[in-house]
């Protein structure tokens, strides 16, 4: 009876030391594939971005992922990029002004993607 007992908690706390052990390797291995771009929906300007090497990084999709309920309001978009192959390039987000098409702004990331294809984005100070 104190085997069967001693079992069945060597076994719980082993099932509690694989759950962590998942949970930390799912974290430490977090993908940092996105930009997030915050915006007035309510201005005429647009955001692009331009990626100076699209053979190391390509644009996957857009997630909007808070939009304000006021007309105009704070919009924030979600770009997620893919890694191709393993290297270093920048991605360049340019902020143009609708009326006389010119470049209001410009944020510069470096996108690094290892030789499994994950992606980390940093933005460039």
């Amino acid at each position: 009876m104190k085997n069967k007992k001693n079992l069945i908690i060597i076994c719980v706390i082993s099932i509690v030391i694989l759950l962590i052990v998942g949970l930390l390797i799912l974290f430490l291995n977090k993908n940092d594939d996105s930009i997030i771009i915050t915006e007035n929906g309510g201005t005429s300007s647009r955001w692009e971005y331009e990626i100076e090497d699209k053979t190391i990084v390509e644009f996957d999709k857009t997630n909007i992922i808070s939009s304000s309920n006021n007309e105009g309001g704070e919009i924030k978009t979600e770009y997620i990029f893919k890694g191709l192959k393993e290297g270093k390039t920048t991605i360049k987000f340019n902020h143009y002004d609708f009326v006389n098409d010119v470049i209001e702004e410009t944020i510069v990331y470096e996108a690094n993607v290892d030789k499994n294809l994950n992606i980390k984005i940093s933005k460039v100070e």
